[in-house]
């Protein structure tokens, strides 16, 4: 087609401007190599640009609209003219131009379409992708352009609801449309002053849409992140005219009956109620409610998670909760909401609970029915009605028939949650409670003493064992209790357990021991054996010693367990609460029976136990015990051949302490577990492995078979030969690391093994694969020792010859290895190594020079796959006078199209190549650096992202240089250049960590930035902050950018003496972000560091230069304070219009004042009174206001 286009800019125009030509050949040719580079034509950006806009602005031609190329091509020639090099005049041109398009026209037409779209019967949100792309691409143009659209409030308003119902599709994932027209259109300025809130009144059909908006675009419990919820809250609900559309709205039930307010919306309208109409909470609940019943429960959990105040009356919930009691099986979240939102709820019909729940609050409905018994137990609690819950209302209803079946007594459930509450009792409420239950005559005894057994455990706590220590009323109580209840049934020896555990501090060794003995003897001849009688008993020995007590207690003790180990409950309670006592009382036999039952009935409680934080440290010390634990569980380990069944017990050795094992035992432990390490192929041991590795390290035998013998060390390397070739050496590391510690005496081992390894090389691939371990591990050692040093150099060239042959050979699958072992040998080795010879070979080349200048002669014959790792080792080959083809190579490989890898691959070699020869040969060096980055820093570059990347690994390790001083201050200049609106995002991405980079060379390296230099910074931040406002890079941006500025505050302020305004202007720029249009973006962190930044300016710190004499530092002090004194003042009056004019979110607000608190304690009265007077009436009176709050909340009082 290109044969047949007109040759001159006549032609082509009259072909474009033709009303026959189809939108495809119109793109085609605009497109074309014969437009864009054959033909002369003058401004020929422009004219495309114009032919659009003529084609947008008629009405009539919808094809133009809706068709995303077309968009497309817009967007890409108007950044092609925007930043065409040097012509402002093509700019003026350009915003003259925009002028004439008819966008309010255009976007009516353009939403009309995509609604009209959605009324096809084979609609998909899919559809439109495109074009919203294409859409969205637009309004990002002409956002970095600064361009605004022109339009009244009500267009604005019109446009926006139209926007919102074309969108307003549930599946429609392209939500940044909104945000940049709301921008474009200026819609904040617009919105003021009540205006939006009469549009929508007065439009009250599309605030469903609204809501509904909202509803499917809300990313979790996330509402105050949307776009829409904020500009309702902020212009809307929070206006004087929104009284009038609530009362609109109460009054016509069409409005909420499916006109104006739909089921699915109604829970975010009754948020911005409670949000911001607190007042109109009660009659919106009652309108809605009365129209959707269903949504109370919804309204009801929303008024919680958003505020603790009494919004909605007693009688209203009381009456909702006597209309759905009945009913509670199909309404248990509504009726435990309303006991939270008011105690008296629960509190006044507790007995109507206790009788629903008696009915209803077992068995599938037992989890609900506990919630709400723990909701009503809390309404007395709070209420500090506790003990009348318990006298009054509990007792009194389990009393009632002698209703002792009830849940509420026989369930540990409900039980369990009385007796978590017993701390809330005071010391007189739990001595009343106390006396009524224990000599209470309307019930039998069994049942007084079990509802004791609730109380008493649930002293067990510090703050109620405080109270028993201070109350000896209560104390005294307690006492006469132990044993005075003892009849010797099960409640009662339960009863007597809890007692002796809650009273325990307050036994007196000598007076109570006559006592104890009684009670000892008492339960002794009751002869009932179970667990609580035992637990009984080893509390009794824990007060005082009892004679005989192996034969009264543990010989039962251990029988019973032995006769019951498959029904006993507690076993982790008898190991972790009485783990000292069977560690000091029980003799060697009984010890080895019960640890028998432990581990091979319950290794589950083994593994338990050794991975609780709070108990494990304690139980590792009972050293009788662990020993027998650890002996019985190698043991199992070592005697059955089926990994599967053992794998408990090795898990369990894992976890223990090293100091626990003796070496003996951690010697048969290795040994059996890497014969089977082995013999399984090596292959799904994860546990096996780790296991081996906890056992050697830091703390080697040399006495296993893998320590003794250097062959059965190198049959632990595992090798996964799939398509994923890759070597684990983890055990073989981790043992030849153990002999290099301690190579002194065991250099004779060391030799040896260096010798196996380079007579197996050749023909055993463990030899292979071990002697890279070794060979990284070797530097350190190479210069100690003479032997081991002609070895280590024998090993390195045997091993660098074979993987270079193996390159050759081997499976695709096992290159890549060879290449990076190759690499990490090379790197290893000491400076005097001279592996240029063998790396040629590699290369088959004959010199260092041999190299050409193009990429593929360098990866010719390897896969794309392994293209990174040839080029690791030509960075260590490449000759000086190379350089610039090096990163010419790196340039090219990081761009190619044919190499698909993740873009930090090369950072690696890339860091070590400029590490290496920024100190080898720094001239050279930065010559090729400035050629290749530093040249070529500017916009449009192919190749900016990968130079991008050499800057910013060059910044990390720069040093100190003549020559580097010249080619910094250059840099800055080219990213401030490159810095623009057009920029990729992983370019911007690489630019704010260059940012982060200054900010450390500002305090690491002061000899790189002159005063010319640390004011160049302000642009460049200014820049990024621009280019990243309206996505999701500006946190980082300005976290960023806060920091760089503080620590130019902080270790170049003197440098700034004369240029406050330039700090003032930044200052005020970071507010302006903050704010108006912009704050739909900004969050807590963005302001806390701007906040922080603020702060760092008030607060000189002038150690930069400061010395011995202290007068001379304060007078140094005084100086800099005065001369910010006189220019801080307009940060604090940009701060109060934007308050006035651009209000910020609450979270942001509050961050800001601690800010501006600091500056109000800078500034004096003169500057006060110049701020004032140059404030208008609202201005006033908000600063008036604001440093009130700042003398009672923020100014520094002596007292």
């Amino acid at each position: 087609m290109n044969e047949d286009l007109p040759k001159t800019s006549q032609g082509i125009s009259r072909l474009l401007r033709s009303k026959t030509i189809e939108i495809d050949e119109l793109v085609s040719i605009i497109n074309s190599n014969v437009f864009q580079n054959e033909i002369y034509f003058p401004n020929k950006y422009l004219f495309v640009l114009e032919l659009i806009i003529d084609r947008w602005n008629d009405d009539k031609n919808s094809a133009f609209k809706k068709t995303p190329m077309i968009w497309e091509s817009f967007n890409k020639f108007w950044l092609y003219a925007f930043y065409s090099k040097g012509n402002i005049n093509t700019n003026n041109k350009m915003v003259k131009l925009f002028n004439k398009l008819k966008i309010f026209n255009i976007f009516t037409n353009f939403f009309s379409l995509i609604e009209n779209n959605k009324d096809d019967h084979d609609y998909n949100d899919n559809d439109n992708t495109p074009l919203l792309a294409a859409v969205d691409d637009f309004l990002s143009t002409m956002l970095k352009s600064s361009i605004t659209f022109d339009m009244t409030p009500d267009q604005c308003f019109k446009l926006l609801t139209q926007a919102i119902v074309s969108l307003n599709t549930p599946n429609n994932t392209n939500l940044s449309i909104l945000p940049k027209l709301l921008i474009l259109m200026d819609f904040n300025s617009k919105a003021e002053q009540n205006r939006f809130a009469i549009y929508l009144s007065k439009n009250f059909y599309v605030f469903n849409e609204y809501l509904l908006y909202i509803e499917r675009h809300t990313k979790g419990d996330n509402i105050t992140d949307n776009l829409i919820y904020n500009m309702l809250c902020d212009f809307v609900f929070n206006s004087e005219f929104s009284h009038k559309l609530i009362e609109n709205l109460l009054n016509d039930n069409n409005k909420i009956n499916g006109i104006a307010i739909t089921q699915n919306t109604t829970s975010i309208f009754f948020r911005l109620i409670i949000e911001q109409q607190p007042k109109f909470t009660q009659p919106v609940f009652s309108k809605i409610t009365s129209v959707y019943p269903n949504v109370a429960t919804k309204f009801l959990k929303t008024l919680i998670g958003f505020t603790r105040k009494k919004l909605l009356s007693q009688d209203l919930l009381n009456n909702l909760f006597q209309q759905n009691i009945n009913r509670i099986t199909e309404c248990w979240d509504l009726i435990d909401l309303l006991l939270q939102l008011d105690i008296e709820v629960g509190i006044s019909n507790t007995m109507k609970i206790f009788e629903v729940l008696e009915k209803n609050g077992s068995g599938v409905n037992e989890s609900n029915g506990i919630t709400i018994w723990k909701r009503l137990i809390q309404c007395h609690v709070n209420a500090r009605e506790f003990n009348l819950f318990i006298l009054d209302k509990w007792i009194v209803y389990l009393e009632k028939e002698r209703n002792f079946e009830s849940i509420f007594f026989t369930s540990t459930h409900y039980t369990s949650i009385i007796e978590s509450e017993v701390k809330t009792l005071s010391a007189s409420q739990l001595s009343d409670i106390l006396e009524k239950v224990s000599n209470a005559a309307s019930f039998d005894v069994r049942y007084s003493n079990k509802l004791l057994t609730f109380i008493i455990r649930g002293l067990n706590n510090p703050i109620s064992g405080d109270i028993i220590m201070k109350t000896p009323q209560l104390s005294s109580k307690l006492h006469m209790l132990i044993g005075s209840q003892y009849t010797g049934s099960n409640n009662d020896i339960e009863l007597t357990y809890y007692l002796l555990e809650v009273y325990y501090s307050n036994f007196d060794a000598v007076n109570d021991l006559n006592f104890l003995n009684k009670l000892f003897d008492k339960i002794i001849s009751s002869g009932k054996h179970n667990e609580i009688y035992f637990y009984t008993l080893f509390k009794l020995q824990e007060l005082f010693e009892i004679e005989n007590f192996n034969k009264l207690v543990i010989v039962p003790f251990t029988s019973y367990i032995k006769h019951r180990k498959n029904t006993f409950q507690s076993f982790e309670q008898l190991f972790t609460r009485w783990s000292s006592l069977i560690n000091s009382m029980f003799n060697k036999s009984q010890l080895n029976d019960l640890i028998a039952i432990l581990v091979n009935d319950y290794p589950d409680i083994l593994l338990n136990i050794a991975s609780n934080a709070q108990i494990k440290d304690d139980f590792f010390e009972e050293n009788e015990i662990i020993y027998n634990i650890i002996t019985q569980s190698t043991q199992k380990i070592v005697t059955d051949n089926n990994i599967n069944n053992i794998t408990k017990y090795i898990e369990f050795i894992s976890m223990v302490p090293l100091e626990c094992i003796y070496k003996n035992t951690r010697v048969e432990l290795i040994n059996f577990m890497t014969s089977k390490f082995v013999q399984s192929n090596n292959n799904d041991n994860t546990l096996l492995k780790n296991t081996i590795c906890y056992l050697l390290h830091k703390n080697p035998t040399f006495k296993t078979h893998i320590e003794s013998d250097f062959g059965k060390l190198l049959e632990t390397i595992s090798i996964n030969s799939d398509s994923n070739f890759g070597i684990d050496c983890s055990i073989f590391s981790i043992g030849w690391n153990n002999y290099l510690i301690q190579h002194k005496e065991h250099m004779s081992f060391i030799n040896k093994a260096l010798i196996y390894l380079i007579d197996g090389i050749d023909t055993n691939d463990l030899c292979l694969y071990g002697s890279l371990v070794v060979l990284q591990k070797s530097k350190e050692l190479e210069i100690k020792n003479k032997e081991y040093c002609d070895n280590i150099k024998l090993l390195r060239n045997e091993f660098l010859r074979k993987t270079i042959a193996l390159v050759k050979k081997v499976e695709q699958n096992r290159v890549s290895w060879c290449i990076n072992s190759i690499y990490a040998v090379i790197k290893n080795t000491t400076s005097n190594y001279d592996y240029k010879s063998l790396l040629l070979e590699f290369f088959d080349k004959e010199s260092e020079n041999s190299f050409t200048s193009t990429i593929n002669d360098l990866i010719a014959g390897y896969q794309p796959s392994v293209i990174i790792d040839i080029f690791k080792l030509y960075s260590l080959i490449c000759p000086a006078e190379n350089y610039t083809i090096f990163f010419a190579h790196f340039l090219a490989l990081t761009n190619s199209s044919g190499v698909d890898m993740p873009e930090d691959s090369f950072v690696e070699p890339l860091t070590d190549f400029i590490v290496s020869k920024l100190t080898s040969k720094p001239d050279i060096f930065i010559k090729a650096f400035k050629e290749t980055a530093i040249d070529n820093l500017y916009p449009n570059n192919e190749y900016l992202g990968s130079i991008l990347q050499i800057y910013q690994i060059f910044l990390a390790h720069l040093v100190k240089n003549a020559e580097i001083v010249g080619i910094f201050k250059k840099s800055i200049s080219n990213l401030i250049l490159i810095t623009h609106n057009d920029a990729s995002y992983s370019n911007t991405r690489k630019i704010i960590m260059i940012i982060s980079n200054l900010k450390k060379l500002l305090n690491l390296s002061p000899w790189l930035f002159d005063q010319y230099c640390i004011e160049k910074l302000f642009p460049l931040c200014v820049k990024i902050l621009t280019v990243t406002y309206d996505n999701a890079l500006i946190h980082t941006s300005i976290e960023a950018t806060t920091l760089l500025f503080s620590s130019v505050l902080n270790f170049h302020r003197y440098k700034l003496s004369n240029r406050h305004n330039l700090v003032n202007q930044i200052m005020c720029f970071y507010l302006e972000i903050l704010s108006g249009k912009n704050n739909l973006w900004v969050n807590k962190t963005d302001a806390m560091c701007v906040s922080r930044l603020i702060m760092n300016y008030c607060e000189p710190n002038i150690s930069f230069n400061s010395n011995n004499n202290n007068n001379g530092l304060n007078s140094k002090f005084t100086i800099i304070k005065n001369n910010l004194r006189r220019n801080l003042y307009p940060v604090l009056l940009t701060y109060i219009y934007l308050c006035v004019n651009k209000p910020w979110k609450d979270v942001v607000r509050q961050e800001l004042i601690k800010a501006v608190y600091t500056v109000f304690d800078v500034l004096s009265h003169d500057e006060l009174t110049m701020i004032n007077a140059n404030l208008d009436y609202s201005g006033k009176a908000y600063f008036k206001n604001l440093y009130e709050d700042y003398k009672v909340s923020g100014k520094w009082k002596d007292d």
